[in-house]
């Protein structure tokens, strides 16, 4: 063989090994990337899911005391709904920045925006019950706000 065609062979050779080596940084480094990507989702996914877990918590006292309240009437289980109504809209609005933007925030908008209507009702009913002096809440209203308190909670699943 001529010297011209051996120095092709080197150089085709050198430029496969050097493909080869670019080939396998590119791969692991590609891996790597990969593992810390599926970390941090991990834990927007664990944060997702606290957020969630927390307002059902919110969600399910300020409920409690609602119902307490329009069972029988009781001013300090009003008083306890209002208290636990503001922590949990306060709280809400604590979690903008913890959120995804997109579909996290938007179902937090919606979530936001069913309790403002479930607490506009609930202020109804109280307006109500405190001119009338009725000691309990009529079963539909009872079973309108166990309706909206199940909403709220699936909106916190999404």
């Amino acid at each position: 063989m001529n010297f011209k065609i051996k120095l092709r062979l080197a150089a085709l050779g050198l430029a496969l090994g050097l493909l080869g080596a670019l080939i396998v940084g590119v791969t692991v480094t590609s891996e790597r990337q990969v593992e810390e990507v599926s970390t941090r989702l991990g834990l927007v996914d664990v944060e997702s899911m606290r957020i969630g877990d927390r307002f059902k918590d919110k969600l399910r006292y300020a409920s409690d005391q609602m119902r307490r309240y329009s069972r029988g009437h009781d001013p300090a289980g009003w008083e306890e709904s209002l208290k636990a109504s503001q922590e949990l809209k306060d709280w809400m609005q604590t979690q903008v920045p913890n959120l995804a933007p997109g579909l996290e925030q938007a179902v937090l908008k919606q979530t936001e925006s069913a309790y403002a209507v479930y607490m506009r009702n609930a202020q109804n009913l109280h307006d109500r019950m405190e001119a009338t002096g009725e000691a309990n809440a009529s079963p539909a209203e009872y079973d309108w706000f166990t309706r909206q308190s199940r909403r709220l909670h699936d909106l916190a699943d999404c």
